[in-house]
């Protein structure tokens, strides 16, 4: 909480600097009790109508005005407070900068939506599917439902409510994007090994062991299968996390939970044919050490604004914005 020495010197110091023989203070609002505390004075000029001209901002520790700007009545604080908090702000940044922010559950409400309403387009894509087979008694040839299954691997996202590259607002300079530059850990794999496993290794296993289990079942919308595509929807999910968000914290808890899905898929394989659980089960062995190598990566790569490591969690900080493909 706010001292009693912050909140004095926002009331006394607040009211002084509006005063002046052109303006006639009409409110000094204290608009955060919580570090670090904010307030907001509105004014009008002498002679003009009763409503407000414009505002000063502070932003008070000890007992002084730490930041103060002067802004429109329209415009929103909240730009000069994460300017103020910026690392250049020195004791006080570092000072506020222990306590964690908040968590983002319009991020956590956007990722839920997306995830449950990319598995609900798939499984109607995939109910039509079934329905036009059997409809016309297609044959589904084992060698022909494998390439169908790889482009899934590939082109899942084209039923993701989020972006997976970036929109126009999103784009950063050459600047920011040296800004937001990872390291990487000493033991990461070269390129082409990713160039290799990824498509070839993974990618191919999913296909082949999903067109064993089709053969089985004869559907494309089962329980198996409805779980693999809820796998290649989280894989989406973290995608966006990770490479257009740019969340290191948040996507590696993703990709644990893409290590659990893959595990589910597996033994929901296994079911119906033993040998699909099996070959589907090594590509765990990828998984789990690129999740592995996501760990160590958030670990040496702290939060440039904060100097301490991301938090695992969505964090509700400007620099972060969850959009839909249809948000500007």
């Amino acid at each position: 909480m706010v001292s009693l020495l912050d909140f004095l010197a926002v009331t006394t110091l607040g009211l002084s600097s509006v005063l002046s023989s052109q303006t006639n203070p009409l409110s000094v609002v204290v608009s955060s009790f919580q570090p670090p505390l904010v307030l907001t004075a509105r004014y009008s000029v002498n002679g003009a109508s009763s409503l407000p001209f414009g505002k000063r901002i502070f932003i008070v520790r000890g007992g002084g005005i730490f930041s103060s700007k002067e802004e429109t009545f329209e415009e929103d604080i909240t730009s000069h407070l994460s300017e103020s908090l910026a690392p250049t702000g020195g004791a006080f940044a570092a000072e506020s900068s222990n306590s964690s922010p908040p968590v983002d559950y319009e991020a956590i409400g956007k990722w839920t939506i997306a995830y449950m309403g990319q598995l609900g387009l798939v499984y109607g894509f995939l109910w039509c599917l079934d329905k036009l087979v059997s409809r016309f008694n297609l044959p589904l040839p084992y060698y022909a439902t494998i390439p169908f299954f790889y482009s899934f691997n590939l082109k899942t996202s084209i039923f993701s409510l989020l972006p997976n590259k970036k929109l126009k607002s999103q784009k950063m300079t050459q600047g920011d994007w040296e800004y937001n530059k990872r390291k990487k850990p000493s033991w990461t794999p070269p390129g082409f090994v990713f160039a290799l496993m990824w498509p070839l290794f993974v990618f191919g296993l999913r296909a082949t062991t999903a067109a064993m289990v089709l053969a089985k079942t004869g559907k494309f919308a089962c329980l198996p299968i409805m779980v693999l595509m809820s796998h290649l929807s989280v894989g989406n999910l973290w995608n966006t996390v990770n490479n257009i968000e740019r969340r290191l914290g948040p996507s590696v808890i993703l990709l644990y939970a893409l290590a659990l899905t893959k595990a589910a898929t597996a033994f929901a394989f296994y079911q119906v044919n033993p040998l699909a659980g099996k070959l589907l089960a090594l590509t765990m062995i990828w998984l789990s050490a690129a999740a592995a190598l996501e760990t160590q990566t958030w670990r040496i790569n702290p939060d440039p604004d904060t100097g301490k490591k991301e938090t695992l969690y969505p964090a509700r900080v400007t620099k972060w914005k969850t959009k839909f493909r249809w948000e500007s």
